[in-house]
């Protein structure tokens, strides 16, 4: 009788053997190959509504106010808050921001 390294008990745990080899090759090139840090995002926020109950601002130009998040400032988990009244007048209106709600 001929041995065939496929039959059997030897054969089974041969073939467990190289389909546990594979999948762990299979899983080491999916983390090389993925990116281990995150990349740097802005984003931007333009605020155009006011839902006080009182006047809406003179200026027609929207957004009133603008609001950015920048996580590339600085080290890990820190993130930037800039509030910017871009188009509030101010002056003798008296446009301010008493408080924005994110």
């Amino acid at each position: 009788m001929m041995f065939i390294p496929w039959e059997g008990d030897f054969g089974m745990r041969f073939l467990r053997t190289i389909g546990s080899v594979l999948r762990f090759g299979l899983l080491f090139l999916l983390v090389s190959v993925l990116p281990l840090s995150a990349y740097a995002t802005t984003l931007t926020i333009g605020l155009d509504f006011e839902f006080s109950g009182a006047t809406a601002p003179v200026s027609s130009t929207t957004p009133w106010v603008t609001i950015t998040l920048d996580d590339s400032f600085g080290g890990p988990n820190t993130v930037r808050l800039t509030v910017e009244a871009t188009n509030l007048t101010g002056g003798t209106t008296g446009e301010s921001i008493a408080g924005i709600y994110l």
